[in-house]
């Protein structure tokens, strides 16, 4: 006679073998969270590295201007991700400039110099992976920080350097 596995005995071992989640769903409805307002645009921070296990971080960035961007910069420990929602930016990265509308998307790898700068008015989706650096936008809120020295030791303790 043949045995096998009774499924009281199975479903134990799947329930013990499923993943855990690293973190709950997270629900932002638009405009329900604080504008930070720093750097010549408003960021909306939807995601902390908190909130996700550590996973990512996620945010948007609306510039009202054209000429807005944060120069050539260099994280060394985030990758970044940019998907514009609105708007005309010019990207700076791995030795070429290009210009995209909605739609496009861009993915930085930590450690590869980068800049964006918009052209009109516009909205950028941003995903870091770790999350962690949208906690960069909260303190450069928080401390009241202009742009450049002051924004520099911020900048510096996050791991962005400015090759």
């Amino acid at each position: 006679m043949k045995q096998g596995f009774c499924k009281a005995t199975l479903l134990p071992l799947l329930v013990a073998a499923a993943p855990a989640w690293a973190f709950e769903p997270i629900v932002v409805i638009g405009g329900q969270v604080p504008a930070l307002q720093m750097g010549g645009g408003a960021q909306e921070v939807l995601a902390t590295k908190a909130q996700t296990g550590g996973m990512f971080g996620v945010l948007t960035t609306a510039d009202t201007a054209a000429g807005n961007g944060p120069g050539m910069v260099m994280q060394n420990n985030y990758t970044e991700l940019w998907y514009v929602l609105e708007g005309t930016y010019e990207f700076k990265a791995g030795g070429k400039t290009f210009e995209g509308g909605p739609g496009t998307f861009v993915a930085i790898d930590k450690g590869q110099p980068h800049s964006f700068e918009t052209k009109s008015a516009g909205k950028l989706l941003m995903i870091y992976m770790p999350g962690g650096f949208e906690q960069f936008f909260m303190d450069w809120d928080k401390q009241g920080l202009t742009t450049g020295a002051e924004i520099g030791a911020l900048e510096a303790s996050y791991g962005v350097t400015r090759p």
